[in-house]
C-alpha cells in the first residue's frame, strides 16, 4: 500500500479509469430502482350500465279476410250516379268500371300518310308504283300501259348494237329522273333536259321513261335503251 500510494500520479490515473463508468452506471440505474420502489396503483374505469326497455306488443284482431271481401263486392256493383246536364242532350249516366275488366280501351285511329311509309326496301319500280298508285290510281293505270305493255317490235340496244352501229347518234344518258308523274319524268341526255315526246336529236325522239329504261324512236324503230348508259355511236 505505501508503495501504491507513494507514487499519486498512479492513483489519479487508476480514479480516472475506474469511477465514471461507475458513475455513469449508477445514474442510469437510479431512475429503475426508484421506480421499484413505488407502488402501482390499479386503474379502476368508470362505465355506467344502460338498461334497454321493455316491450310489450298486443295482438289486434285483423279482419282481413272481411276488408277484402267488402272491397270486391264494392267493385262488382254497378251505381249509376246522374251527373249534371251541361249538354242538353239528357241525363249523363258514369257506370265504373268492373274489377278485373278484360275489356281494353279502344285504340285511337291515325290518319293513314304515305309520307310516313319507308319504301327503302322496295325497288325503285314498285316504291314509284306504289306511291303512284296513293296518289293518283287513274295515273297508275296510263302507267302500267306504257311500262309493262312490252311491244314485240321494240328492239333492245344492248343486244343489238351491231344494227344500228355507225346510223344511230351517240347519245350519253347523264339524268334519269323517274317520278309517279307523268310530266315530271325528264332524262338529261347529250348535256341538254329532255321529256318524253321531244326530240333528242332531229332524228332521235324520246317515247317513253320507265324506271330503269327509256325508249327511244329511230327510223321508225323503237329502241329501248337502258337507264343512264352511253351509246358511243
Amino acid at each position: 500500500m505505501s508503495t501504491f500510494f507513494s507514487h499519486p500520479s498512479k492513483f489519479l490515473i487508476g480514479s480516472l479509469v475506474i469511477l465514471p463508468p461507475f458513475v455513469l452506471s449508477l445514474v442510469i440505474a437510479l431512475p429503475y430502482y426508484e421506480a421499484s420502489k413505488q407502488e402501482i396503483v390499479p386503474y379502476h374505469a368508470n362505465y355506467a350500465e344502460l338498461v334497454f326497455p321493455t316491450w310489450e306488443t298486443q295482438k289486434i284482431p285483423m279482419r282481413r279476410h272481411l276488408l277484402a271481401l267488402n272491397s270486391s263486392n264494392n267493385a262488382k256493383k254497378e251505381v249509376e250516379r246522374p251527373l249534371p246536364d251541361k249538354t242538353g242532350f239528357g241525363t249523363v249516366k258514369r257506370v265504373p268500371a268492373q274489377a278485373n275488366s278484360n275489356i281494353t280501351p279502344a285504340k285511337k285511329e291515325k290518319d293513314f300518310n304515305i309520307n310516313n311509309l319507308d319504301l327503302s326496301g322496295l325497288s325503285p319500280e314498285l316504291a314509284a308504283r306504289f306511291e303512284s298508285a296513293m296518289n293518283d290510281p287513274a295515273d297508275v293505270n296510263q302507267e302500267k300501259e306504257l311500262v309493262w305493255d312490252n311491244d314485240e317490235s321494240t328492239i333492245e340496244l344492248v343486244k343489238n348494237g351491231a344494227e344500228f352501229m355507225g346510223r344511230l347518234p351517240a347519245l350519253n344518258f347523264q339524268t334519269h329522273n323517274y317520278t309517279s308523274k307523268l310530266s315530271q319524268r325528264w332524262v338529261k341526255v347529250n348535256g341538254k333536259e329532255v321529256s318524253a315526246g321531244e326530240n333528242i336529236t332531229p332524228s332521235v325522239s324520246l317515247l317513253e321513261i320507265n324506271p330503269r329504261n327509256v325508249i327511244i324512236e329511230f327510223e321508225n324503230k323503237k329502241i329501248e335503251v337502258p337507264a343512264l348508259y352511253e351509246w358511243k355511236g
